[in-house]
């Protein structure tokens, strides 16, 4: 039996965690601990902007909506909002690390970091370089580092 060479099983299985939904909102809610109705807002688009939480289309897999990049986004957006970080510092964040940046998926990257206040990103290479995603101004990462919230990532960096 002839065995799939690994570029192409990568390219079948490698965005399993992007385009496989297999949580529903509801069940995205109860496991982030967040109310059902916050976390659906979060998987809408509105006003000409994309969702927050990365969905599939619900017409052709039902209620199973959510895959795991998904849960991964949820997850993170209720640790940034127990911060006390709103939404409406949040969404800008995401918005400008995807397009000046290209950043698919900013919540689940391991470059994201919060201090409880604002957004930040890590655009260093071997030392943190760290910049509030607001106003584009550099952190001094010595004071900033002992109030840095640890978003919880794994050793795949989600």
């Amino acid at each position: 039996m002839l065995k799939p060479h690994k570029n192409n099983l990568q390219r079948h299985y490698g965005r399993l965690h992007v385009d496989l939904p297999c949580y529903t909102v509801a069940s995205i809610a109860s496991i982030v601990d967040e109310n059902y109705h916050s976390v659906y807002r979060w998987t809408q688009a509105s006003q000409g902007r994309t969702p927050l939480v990365t969905t599939c289309d619900v017409e052709m897999y039902g209620d199973d909506s959510v895959p795991f990049v998904g849960l991964v986004e949820a997850y993170v957006i209720s640790l940034l909002r127990k911060t006390g970080l709103p939404i409406k510092r949040i969404r800008p964040a995401l918005e400008r690390l995807n397009s000046e940046f290209g950043i698919e998926h900013a919540l689940a990257s391991d470059r994201l970091r919060s201090d409880g206040a604002k957004v930040l990103c890590d655009f260093g290479i071997n030392n943190p370089e760290l910049v509030v995603l607001r106003n584009n101004h550099r952190v001094f990462n010595g004071i900033l580092e002992n109030f840095l919230q640890d978003l919880g990532r794994g050793n795949r960096g989600f």
